[in-house]
């Protein structure tokens, strides 16, 4: 299904140019319809972006992916770097929380999986508490990519009826469980949200408020987790394609 919202590109791919109250409608109008496929939700930051330049199969799935949201302080960067500035960002955690709290006026259910074995029940717990929310499963990430693991997983969702399915089994690989869904699912919505229950379980802390306000997020999970180093040597190859494009689409103009 094709979402008519506006767009722009970064680095080759489609980011929607959405709030989070545009993606709450959204989702509400896809549940709220049956049999129209399963909508695919990517939150992208700066990272994934990177990725796409050097992994054809991961670019496939992101250009697959029916909403791309802007996660990451650096997409929005990026964008009004380019001159095509985005209306702000959708963080991933917040997102979850949002969703649920909103599911709960439409009834909607909702299933988590990913993360180490306790930390998605810790989440799925305090989402309930806070929210309300109908949660109708809830599974860890433990288990290998293409096993009979995984296929029982993808079963158990489907089984469960769940509206929404939260996926947090980091980049690329819950793109590659969601794309794996499709064929188990005719209905509802899944979001892939990377490290977000990992934060909202309370097993690791959320950044200071001024750090989630000046886009540096990043730099306070970095100091969490510092094994996250070699990863994020991506965020300054990022900026010098962002700015290496907006160079040569200068010289191009000129």
């Amino acid at each position: 299904m094709a979402i008519q919202t506006p767009t722009i590109e970064i680095l080759g791919n489609r980011i929607n140019a959405v709030q989070p109250s545009d993606v709450l409608e959204i989702i509400d109008q896809h549940v709220a319809s049956s049999d129209n496929g399963l909508l695919h939700i990517i939150t992208a930051d700066s990272l994934a972006m990177v990725r796409t330049t050097r992994e054809p199969d991961f670019k496939k799935l992101m250009d697959a992916a029916e909403l791309v949201v802007p996660d990451g302080a650096g997409i929005i960067w990026a964008s009004k770097i380019l001159g095509i500035p985005l209306p702000g960002r959708v963080p991933g955690v917040a997102l979850v929380s949002q969703i649920c709290e909103n599911s709960v006026k439409n009834n909607q259910k909702i299933f988590f999986i990913g993360s180490k074995p306790g930390i998605a029940t810790k989440a799925a717990e305090s989402i309930k508490e806070r929210t309300k929310a109908n949660i109708v499963g809830v599974e860890h990430g433990y288990f290998s990519s293409n096993s009979e693991d995984e296929n029982a997983m993808l079963q158990k969702i489907a089984d469960s009826k769940a509206d929404v399915v939260f996926v947090a089994l980091g980049v690329p690989r819950q793109e590659e469980f969601i794309t794996k869904l499709r064929k188990y699912m005719n209905h509802g919505v899944a979001v892939g949200v990377g490290g977000s229950f990992d934060v909202i379980s309370g097993n690791l802390p959320r950044a200071p408020q001024w750090m989630q306000k000046c886009g540096l997020e990043w730099l306070f999970r970095l100091y969490l987790e510092p094994k996250r180093f070699r990863r994020m040597l991506d965020l300054p190859v990022f900026v010098q394609k962002i700015i290496h494009y907006r160079l040569h689409r200068q010289r191009v103009k000129s």
